[in-house]
């Protein structure tokens, strides 16, 4: 049912999130998902603040419409949601 990919944390990846956290001056998580995103080539959809004016990231501000959302990210939303939950359950 997994639709995604599990990316390992890897050195390489952490080199370049630190390349980006410092060029852009972003905190160290958004590097690290931002690099991931350019690594596999895969469009970004996020609700970081400091990722509203940057160019290849589509950024949607927080308090927008689910309903408002194209149909495929309504679906990945959904999914995000309901793992989000799961892993609660566990712990």
């Amino acid at each position: 049912m997994q639709r995604g990919a599990v990316v390992e944390l890897s050195a390489s990846l952490i080199i370049s999130a630190a390349k980006t956290r410092l060029d852009l001056k972003l905190p160290m998580a958004s590097s690290i998902i931002l690099s991931t995103a350019h690594l596999h080539n895969a469009q970004l959809w996020i609700q970081g603040e400091h990722f509203r004016d940057m160019g290849g990231v589509r950024f949607f501000p927080k308090g927008y419409k689910h309903d408002d959302l194209p149909s495929a990210l309504r679906r990945v939303v959904a999914a995000s949601r309901a793992a989000v939950f799961r892993i609660k359950e566990l712990y």
